[in-house]
């Protein structure tokens, strides 16, 4: 599946990028406040596109016109946790020297556009770490509302947990945004 939007190309990840990959994956700027630990090799980065090209609704965001990768992007589904039937995760990551241009929060529309409209799916979730306050902005942009703050997940040791704030979109508030960002678009003319 390839999604495009103005300004970017959402498609799967190839592995002739790994490298690409692991020049954003191993800057400590990037994984963790994903929810990934920073990547040590390209093995680990060639890995991690094998896992991400198994899911169904995984993406690289690419920047048109070269298609050079800039970040990722992906639905989750899961079952348990606030999570439920018909619902999914969206997770997203943009590289530091790409941030602050409003790739993410165009990624992530399109995403939830495709979830709400193509998937059937009702609900959308999104999760940040404190602290990440441009993830939080994007989530706020793209009309999903803080649900439960500070909710512990797995972290990457095992036994541990670590503190997330957990934010939801429902397709209903997509649809009454679209309308509204329609009937904004209509008078500018």
């Amino acid at each position: 599946m390839i999604m495009e939007t103005d300004r970017l190309i959402l498609r799967p990840w190839r592995e002739d990028e790994a490298e690409a990959l692991f020049a954003y994956a191993s800057d400590p700027r990037v994984g963790p406040d994903a929810g990934w630990p920073v990547h040590a090799s390209v093995d680990d980065s060639l890995a991690a596109i094998r896992r991400m090209n198994a899911e169904k609704e995984c993406y690289a965001v690419a920047v048109k016109p070269s298609g050079e990768p800039i970040g990722s992007i992906g639905l989750t589904e899961e079952r348990r946790g606030p999570m439920r039937r018909r619902s999914a995760e969206m997770g997203f990551w943009i590289g530091p020297e790409h941030r602050g241009r409003g790739y993410a929060t165009e990624a992530a529309l399109a995403l939830a556009d495709r979830a709400f409209e193509k998937l059937g799916l009702k609900t959308l979730w999104c999760a940040s770490y404190p602290g990440n306050a441009a993830s939080e902005r994007v989530q706020e942009k793209c009309g999903f509302k803080p649900k439960k703050r500070q909710y512990d997940i797995p972290g990457y040791a095992p036994g541990t947990s670590e503190r997330v704030n957990f934010s939801r979109l429902t397709a209903r508030r997509r649809r009454r945004a679209k309308k509204r960002q329609d009937r904004t678009k209509g008078t500018e003319k």
